[in-house]
């Protein structure tokens, strides 16, 4: 069960709760909050490790980025190294060597920003998720506690 639904499954309880007469306590079934918790405990170190999935899946695709890139420049290089004939041929041979070595820099360069970029939006959802999360427990922890 999804945690957020879990929260609301709590929030339902207390909604439902009947109240204590005379007073702005309600009275809750005990032993279905506890079962809700144990499964919220449950699901919380589930979603870190979809988390640490998905952070594993972008470190993959960084370094597959990075092996892509370094095979690119290789081969980059390799070409423009055997098109050494003549100087007219050579001189049109090296700039365009040349610039498809600055092509895979620049696009070498642009999967890594965006694979870090992709990677620092999942952890920072992944942070907003789990404060969000860490408050609600608290704010429910403490209507048990009044």
């Amino acid at each position: 069960m999804e945690l957020m639904t879990m929260l609301n499954n709590l929030e339902q309880e207390l909604e439902n709760a009947k109240n204590v007469p005379l007073s702005s306590k309600k009275m809750i079934d005990i032993d279905e909050f506890l079962t809700i918790i144990d499964n919220m405990k449950i699901a919380i170190p589930d979603e870190i490790k979809q988390s640490k999935l998905v952070l594993e899946r972008e470190t993959y695709i960084l370094e597959d980025a990075k092996r892509n890139a370094s095979l690119i420049i290789s081969e980059a290089e390799k070409t423009a190294k055997a098109m050494i004939d003549e100087h007219e041929i050579v001189q049109k041979k090296k700039k365009k060597g040349e610039e498809i070595l600055e092509a895979a820099r620049q696009n070498a360069q642009e999967i890594r920003e965006g694979a870090m970029s992709y990677a620092s939006d999942m952890l920072k959802n992944l942070e907003a998720d789990v404060s969000q999360y860490l408050e609600t427990i608290r704010e429910n922890l403490s209507e048990f506690e009044k």
